[in-house]
């Protein structure tokens, strides 16, 4: 029999070991190897908590601070999902404003007639804009187009 001391360790670990196998996961796209691995010492220790040490995990589940927690987590774990969900959405959208509309940010027709003549002999372009420090939210814009 394991000391309940390592029993409760071996809970935390495979809890953790969850969390990096989530974290790799959402890193990879895919389930790699490391995903893999960190699943099983998760399963693993998870497992080893859950058959030496089943009084904590009836403790754990039914306690007071079990039930406040676990909406407190609920809701936290929805409002980071809509927010992820909301920001992939807009990210695919590829959405573009239009600054030149002021004219601010427009190139002269000279500039255009010459990056149009570039191009045309495939050769990319590549606009590079100098700012000084006082125009800085300028540029900040600028980098957007």
């Amino acid at each position: 029999m394991l000391p309940e001391k390592w029993v409760r360790y071996a809970g935390i670990v495979g809890t953790l070991a969850l969390l990096v196998a989530i974290l790799f996961l959402l890193v990879d796209g895919e389930v790699s190897s490391r995903v893999f691995v960190s699943l099983a010492v998760s399963l693993i220790g998870l497992s080893l908590w859950v058959v030496f040490a089943p009084e904590d995990l009836r403790a754990f589940i039914s306690g007071r601070q079990a039930y406040s927690g676990t909406t407190s987590m609920i809701v936290t774990i929805l409002f980071i999902a809509m927010v992820v969900i909301v920001y992939a959405q807009v990210d695919r959208l590829d959405l573009t404003i239009d600054y030149t509309s002021t004219a601010q940010f427009t190139l002269n027709q000279p500039s255009l007639d010459t990056i149009a003549r570039v191009q045309r002999n495939g050769i990319p372009v590549r606009l590079v804009g100098f700012y000084s420090r006082q125009y800085l939210r300028e540029r900040e814009a600028a980098d957007i187009i």
